[in-house]
């Protein structure tokens, strides 16, 4: 068989088309999750959510991540290149993974309260978690990834100046060492996964490029 012959075949197969339904799950399930952490360290929030109810939403994430993996080593054909689906299953759900291990880290420690800085990374997270959503939402069609992925961009960046205000403030002075063991760990988690965000938009960036 000849080269033309088997890109026909190939262009004949169906391709699985299940992938974009998996994706709507887990980058839902990212921004449930950055919900409950901007809850769990809001300022004057009605209830703190549990982090056992974060733990669940981040359950449902690694349960999507194993079913997209585990369907692309059986699909033949897939409607976007099996590296970018592999790394994008991959990168949602450390995003995930980062907002759940800030909020446990927390709970372990038996921290307690928040700061301006938490609420402030927080909420940069979270603007990152629904830009990725709605950029994820349209990947079967690429339509306005590209604005949804610089949103995060320029989000990921204001996080860092917010981390720096944050690492500043806390070692002015003369802080309590346990509160600044505390306070350090769940800045650095949580400016890591706006840093895993922006990896996210990386990803569909490429994904627009390779299929335009």
């Amino acid at each position: 068989m000849d080269l033309k012959s088997v890109d026909k075949v190939f262009r004949i197969l169906p391709k699985e088309e299940k992938y974009y339904e998996l994706f709507d799950v887990l980058v839902g399930a990212v921004v449930e999750g950055c919900e409950l952490l901007a809850a769990y360290f809001g300022d004057g929030a009605a209830e703190t959510p549990s982090v056992e109810a974060l733990k669940a939403i981040e359950h449902r994430g690694d349960e999507t991540t194993h079913e997209i993996m585990t369907r692309l080593q059986k699909s033949f054909v897939t409607p976007i290149d099996r590296e970018d689906i592999d790394a994008l299953a991959k990168a949602l759900d450390d995003v995930l993974d980062g907002a759940y291990a800030a909020a446990n880290f927390a709970e372990a420690t038996g921290f307690e309260g928040t700061d301006e800085h938490l609420t402030a990374l927080c909420h940069s997270l979270l603007t990152c978690a629904r830009e990725l959503y709605d950029a994820v939402e349209h990947l079967n069609d690429r339509d306005g990834i590209g604005e949804h992925c610089a949103t995060v961009h320029r989000v990921e960046s204001e996080a860092d100046a917010q981390f720096k205000v944050a690492m500043r403030a806390l070692f002015s002075g003369s802080p309590d060492p346990l509160q600044v063991i505390r306070l350090k760990e769940l800045y650095e988690r949580i400016e890591g996964a706006v840093d895993r965000s922006e990896d996210v938009a990386n990803i569909l960036e490429t994904i627009v490029i390779k299929n335009s």
